[in-house]
């Protein structure tokens, strides 16, 4: 389509941002930029998905072309080093959104796009905190995300906070999704509970939905999330519209067999946290904790890990911006010390309270074929355990694809759970 420019000032007519829709996302949420050099160019920033949209001014008037940061680099090539570091600032707010091959028509579903966010949005997003009184009395903290009008799901969160919840808030504004996600006993700003178990927080997710006044929800975990993601399906399944599983650890971690399948670090915490009382597993637990602190770089923080990312994982470890994310998360998960981490990470290792084959409900696996965090081995088990589970392997990908890539995620919910006239779609063969 073609906007006619001002010949005067050289600038798209007025009522262009409030016409022109997102080309990526057709969101009307669209600021438009001033010119970013003579040649015509003209870019804009959707304040939904973050795309980077462009225009080329001709003599007839103003064609629209869209590029992500990245797909850009060429187009930035034309203008002086001034002109690009100018177009660059403009654009650093949608820095993250990655595009890796493909046409504009090949790039539509969002397969290709990564979900990870820039420290502005990760620090602007942590100040909306909320909280849920436990039956207890405690405080448990929550946050949102995504689209407060769409399809409600509940976050469990991994060995770290909420935080890794954030790489679902762009995707769920994509597609309809009201991420909702607590941070357990201990973590962040939740007060530590004694004794918790994962099924007492499985009647506190219920609790919670009440008091949001939401009937059903989705469920949604990854790794350290599947003891209380797996209670959840055990204890309430039929509040449940779904169950996603994002290779979520299992009650291996006593199985001698199973330890050659981890990664360095993971086999280490897994052996002392399996065998010692909680007040001695506390001390090693806390070197994770003071490790991001004596650590201030992101990035030398993030290389701790080395030892348990595959080779798809560490490119996603090498992005800046996930590097600061992965730290705010142990930031906050370690935000009131060890103890209650230490703890959480026990629930993990030692019994549940329940067996895995007692879930009546059907639960979706999607576990990376290269995962060293959280092994194929684990999802497998839990194939040949449960009565019902569907087992996706992502091939040559790791533990943090899930998450890192949410919109791929986030869309095979969608179609798998929430479409065919918006019903329900459980015990799939």
């Amino acid at each position: 389509m073609i906007w006619k420019h001002d010949p005067v000032t050289n600038a798209p007519p007025e009522d262009f941002a409030r016409s022109k829709l997102c080309m990526y996302c057709n969101s009307s949420l669209f600021s438009v930029q001033e010119p970013v050099a003579s040649r015509g160019q003209y870019i804009s920033v959707c304040n939904t998905c973050g795309w980077w949209n462009s225009w080329h001014q001709t003599w007839s008037g103003i064609y629209e072309k869209g590029w992500s940061l990245h797909g850009a680099i060429g187009v930035l090539k034309e203008f002086s080093p001034e002109e690009s570091s100018r177009i660059l600032e403009k654009v650093a707010m949608c820095k993250s959104t990655y595009r890796t091959s493909g046409d504009m028509k090949e790039f539509a579903d969002n397969t290709t796009v990564m979900s990870i966010l820039t420290r502005d949005e990760i620090e602007e997003m942590e100040k909306e905190v909320r909280f849920h009184t436990t039956r207890q009395g405690a405080k448990l903290a929550f946050h949102e995300y995504g689209d407060p009008k769409g399809h409600p799901v509940f976050f469990y969160h991994g060995t770290g906070s909420h935080v890794h919840g954030m790489l679902l808030h762009k995707p769920g504004l994509k597609y309809g999704f009201r991420i909702i996600a607590p941070d357990r006993p201990g973590v962040a700003q939740s007060d530590f509970l004694p004794g918790w178990t994962v099924l007492e927080f499985a009647q506190e997710m219920a609790d919670l939905a009440d008091r949001l006044e939401i009937s059903s929800f989705g469920a949604i975990g990854i790794s350290g999330g599947g003891p209380t993601l797996m209670a959840t399906a055990f204890l309430i399944p039929d509040r449940l519209r779904c169950v996603v599983d994002l290779a979520c650890a299992m009650p291996l971690y006593g199985n001698p067999e199973m330890f050659r399948y981890l990664g360095t670090m993971d086999r280490f915490y897994a052996k002392l946290g399996t065998g010692l009382p909680l007040a001695l597993f506390t001390v090693p637990f806390s070197l994770l904790g003071m490790m991001q602190k004596v650590m201030r770089s992101p990035e030398s923080f993030a290389r701790m890990f080395d030892s348990s990312l595959c080779r798809a994982d560490k490119d996603i470890f090498k992005l800046p911006d996930f590097q600061y994310l992965f730290m705010r998360d142990f930031q906050e998960l370690f935000r009131h010390g060890a103890k209650g981490p230490a703890y959480d990470a026990q629930t993990i290792y030692k019994g549940w309270g329940f067996s895995l084959s007692e879930i009546d409900i059907h639960i979706e696996v999607f576990q990376g074929s290269a995962d060293l965090f959280v092994p194929p081995k684990f999802s497998e088990y839990l194939t040949k355990t449960a009565k019902d589970v569907r087992l996706n392997s992502i091939e040559g990908q790791g533990h943090f694809h899930h998450l890192a890539y949410g919109f791929e995620t986030l869309r095979k919910v969608k179609d798998l759970f929430y479409s065919e006239g918006d019903r329900t779609i459980q015990n799939r063969p």
